[in-house]
């Protein structure tokens, strides 16, 4: 069954001299890892167990929170639980995304997260290709944070994904597309949408 790497935004926050308060630093690059079947075919459809990648997005960082020289990392599965610190300097966080956007371009006050889903295509024997990574969601973040805003982050974190997951698809040569989530099928012909099943 092959697995994709697909990009997953981070923002980084360093504590600053106000007590309690964080401000933005940078996003990192990051990807979370996504499973596909191998083909369309019923065996592989079946063997196919789409839980583990919602598992993956929930344990992949969506945020870091930098104290001196220590950092703890907060994604869906760890929020509201202790977090083991690590030593942030050195670490894959303290690098910057090297297109990094600063700033959202609704307002300086916040920071743009961007999610994706995802399209899979197969070939004309219902094999798997390729993955296009699709935006399907953007969270803005303030660029100063509490620790007590860090649910409400979540939150806003886990409806992206679930849209993600939502508008992700699988499509074939023949131009059918199939939600990756319900597996229904809206192909086109000629520009007219008809219903059918599985056809591989």
């Amino acid at each position: 069954m092959p697995s994709v790497p697909v990009p997953f935004p981070c923002a980084v926050y360093v504590r600053g001299p106000t007590p309690g308060l964080f401000e933005f630093s940078h996003q990192c690059e990051q990807r979370a890892p996504k499973a596909f079947p191998a083909s369309l075919r019923t065996s592989e459809l079946r063997a196919h167990e789409p839980r583990p990648n919602w598992q993956a997005l929930q344990a992949a960082p969506f945020l870091v929170l930098v104290a001196g020289d220590t950092a703890q990392a907060v994604s869906l599965a760890t929020q509201g639980k202790a977090r083991t610190p690590f030593l942030y300097h050195g670490s894959a966080y303290a690098r910057r995304r090297p297109s990094d956007a600063l700033l959202s371009e609704l307002s300086e006050h916040y920071v743009a997260l961007h999610f994706h889903g995802t399209m899979a295509v197969f070939d004309a024997a219902c094999r798997f290709r390729a993955v296009v990574p699709i935006e399907s969601g953007v969270s803005l973040f303030p660029r100063q944070i509490r620790e007590a805003d860090v649910p409400l982050l979540a939150r806003w974190v886990e409806a992206c994904l679930q849209r993600s997951c939502a508008s992700s698809v699988w499509v074939t040569d023949g131009g059918d597309s199939y939600n990756e989530l319900t597996r229904a099928c809206s192909p086109r012909v000629h520009g007219v949408r008809r219903a059918r099943g599985w056809v591989c």
